[in-house]
C-alpha cells in the first residue's frame, strides 16, 4: 500500500487519522464480536486489534506473518483468545 499510494496511506497514518480508523474498525467488527464476547468486549477487541494490525503493517516482525494463514492463526490463537475469552451463552 505504501509503495502503490505513498500519499495516501501516510496521511491516515497521523494522529489525526488513527482515530479515525480505529473507530472505523470499531464500527465495523464490533457487531461481528458481540454475538460471542458482548458488545463492550467487542469494541475494546476491535479497537485492539486495529492498533495491532497497524503496528505489525508498519514494523513488520519475524516472528509472525499476519497475511500468512497459518502465522495469523498460531497469533490469534495465541494471543488474542485467551484474552479475550467467549461469553457463556446459558445452553
Amino acid at each position: 500500500m505504501l509503495a502503490s499510494e505513498p500519499g495516501e496511506v501516510a496521511s491516515d497514518l497521523t494522529v489525526d487519522g488513527l482515530p479515525r480508523i480505529f473507530r472505523a474498525a470499531t464500527l465495523f467488527f464490533t457487531p461481528v464480536f458481540a454475538p460471542h464476547i458482548g458488545r463492550e468486549t467487542s469494541a475494546r477487541l476491535a479497537e485492539w486489534l486495529a492498533r495491532v494490525v497497524i503496528s505489525y503493517f508498519l514494523a513488520p516482525s519475524r516472528f509472525v506473518d499476519l497475511s500468512d494463514d497459518v502465522s495469523a492463526t498460531a497469533f490469534v490463537r495465541t494471543f488474542v483468545l485467551p484474552a479475550f475469552p467467549p461469553v457463556p451463552t446459558g445452553r
